[in-house]
């Protein structure tokens, strides 16, 4: 599962400069103030996606 990939996206979030002065963790993504998370949501794009896969859920999410 990817749930921890999720926690560690949302502890970066929480520590990113845009949410701790106050704003939306949903608005700070679009407009793309929220950088130093980028890596962290890719791998967890690439896990959920690899839910998907029908050839990985047999397998299992590769590095997880």
């Amino acid at each position: 599962s990817c749930e921890g990939l999720a926690k560690e996206v949302a502890k970066c979030l929480a520590a990113s400069a845009c949410v701790q002065g106050g704003g939306d963790a949903r608005e700070c993504l679009r407009r793309g103030e929220v950088e130093e998370c980028d890596a962290l949501r890719a791998t967890y794009a690439q896990c959920r996606r690899g839910q998907l896969d029908a050839r990985s859920r047999i397998r299992g999410n590769k590095g997880h």
